[in-house]
């Protein structure tokens, strides 16, 4: 009867801990797509803040051509009015356009990287728990 009795308990506390292995893997499985989702939004500020930069120097270099463009039509005797003004206007539209272009792009980029992190599988916590629980019922069915 005694050895009996040690083969139940041990049995059950076999079953016992084979509950705190599926627990432990999801905890894991978890801190990594926490881990993931942290750095796909640390991923996704610096591409931002890239875009910005870069948008940035594109108008910069839009009113570098524009002002070089002014003093072309100034130099030749033509006056800023009329087809040189809507030139010089033109070059300051595309370069907006293609400002708001890169950051815009780069939004979405970033928005999908973080939603991708958001979705990376983190495990099954109704399974993890269910399954730890059959193994919980089984360590008591095997003490009683």
């Amino acid at each position: 009867m005694g050895l009996e009795n040690l083969n139940s308990i041990s049995s059950a506390i076999s079953a016992f801990s084979s509950v705190a292995a599926p627990i432990a893997g999801f905890i894991t499985q978890q801190r990594a797509a926490d881990d993931a989702l942290k750095a796909a939004r640390d991923e996704a500020r610096l591409m931002r803040e890239d875009a910005a930069y870069r948008a940035q120097q594109v108008k910069k270099d839009a009113r570098r051509l524009r002002s070089t463009q002014m003093a072309a039509y100034l130099k030749s005797g033509v006056t800023l009015e009329g087809s040189p003004l809507l030139v010089t206007s033109q070059t300051m539209s595309e370069a907006e356009k293609n400002a708001q272009n890169i950051n815009t792009n780069a939004k979405y980029q970033a928005d999908a990287l973080i939603k991708k992190a958001k979705t990376v599988d983190s495990g099954d916590i109704f399974g993890t728990v269910q399954q730890s629980l059959s193994g919980v019922k089984k360590g008591i069915e095997l003490f009683m």
